[in-house]
């Protein structure tokens, strides 16, 4: 009887504690954790994945800065990760060529061995002829207007689905600045100053036939064999921007500038789409940002610097400007050019380019 009593109190000890316990109040989150949660869903970038992201391109990243806008872009990209990102985004660059040509390098990028590159727009004809448009000589005679609708307007949207399918995608559209040439036979004044010379042009056929036209020796060169060339006599002289002829140091084997600032070199940073297809959207969205910021930046001191360029370059080598008349000339000169290729792309892309 004594024992019955007992697990009777037991039991009934057991019950009441399991009443206490289930009227008792919730356990009240604290406050820290709500902060926290509150901090994460404000912030776009709480998620980032740790990513290094590879590329390439010629100049120095460590010399070029002060006379190269994509090299000075670049640092500043590489900052705005860097402040952005905590640390979680870097860029590992290859410069000077290591990489090859950008045929080589856009090849690394569609399979993901590269996440970037900056190739002109010459390189991309390899991908689709209708790219070779943009290196007409005088397309347009207002780059920051054109950059903008490549950027911005159906231009740049026509431009972008030519690439689908071929594991890159196009992030935005700068100019690396106005192509000129540097020789060592002679100022080139007007279109007959061009006879005979051998000018380095990059591989690509629009610049072979304007060469052609002019009356000059157009030589396909990578531009990791032109000093080299140069300084042996193979080709006399080679057309690029400003920057680059610092980059490379051709003012120490040509003696004459002329600036016919014929074409606008542009430029596009190109990124792998299986790299970017691996991203999370926080990571998406930052490396989005960086792209378009990268662009700005490149643009904006690329013409910046253009001026100061030519002032640098006039201490190596005698420089001339192309007067409005013999501007003219050339226009004329190169007319048969825009006949030739008028059937190679397509009327909507004449109208597009504004042409």
């Amino acid at each position: 009887m004594n024992k019955l009593l007992v697990l009777l109190l037991v039991v009934c000890m057991v019950f009441a504690l399991t009443s206490c316990t289930n009227d008792a109040p919730a356990e009240e989150p604290l406050a820290s954790d709500s902060v926290e949660d509150t901090a994460a869903a404000d912030d776009p970038y709480a998620d980032l994945q740790e990513l290094t992201m590879k590329t390439a391109y010629y100049a120095s990243y460590d010399n070029d800065e002060e006379y190269v806008g994509e090299v000075w872009a670049m640092h500043r990209l590489e900052e705005f990760w860097e402040e952005k990102s905590g640390g979680k985004f870097k860029l590992e660059v290859y410069d000077g060529g290591v990489m090859g040509s950008d045929d080589a390098v856009l090849e690394l990028v569609s399979t993901n061995s590269l996440q970037l590159f900056i190739p002109s727009s010459e390189s991309l004809a390899s991908y689709n002829n209708d790219f070779a448009i943009l290196s007409l000589p005088w397309i347009t005679d207002d780059i920051v207007a054109f950059c903008k609708e490549l950027n911005e307007g159906e231009l740049g949207a026509y431009f972008a689905n030519l690439l689908d399918g071929t594991g890159l995608k196009i992030s935005g559209w700068y100019t690396w600045g106005s192509r000129t040439i540097l020789n060592s036979v002679r100022p080139i004044n007007t279109p007959e100053d061009m006879a005979g010379i051998k000018i380095r042009v990059f591989p690509s056929q629009v610049n072979v036939d304007l060469y052609n036209l002019l009356g000059a020796n157009p030589t396909p060169l990578d531009w990791t064999e032109l000093f080299m060339a140069l300084q042996q006599g193979a080709v006399d002289g080679l057309e690029t921007s400003s920057s680059y002829m610092i980059s490379g140091q051709m003012y120490e084997v040509t003696k004459y500038l002329s600036l016919t600032k014929h074409v606008y070199g542009l430029s596009t940073m190109i990124y792998s789409e299986d790299f970017y297809n691996s991203l999370n959207d926080a990571s998406k969205q930052l490396f989005d940002e960086g792209m378009e910021y990268y662009c700005t930046q490149a643009m904006a001191k690329e013409m910046e610097n253009e001026e100061k360029n030519f002032d640098l370059l006039g201490e190596y080598v005698e420089v001339n400007e192309i007067s409005p008349e013999n501007l003219v000339k050339f226009k004329e000169a190169i007319a048969p050019l825009y006949e030739d290729y008028r059937d190679q792309f397509s009327e909507e892309l004449w109208q597009l380019v504004g042409r």
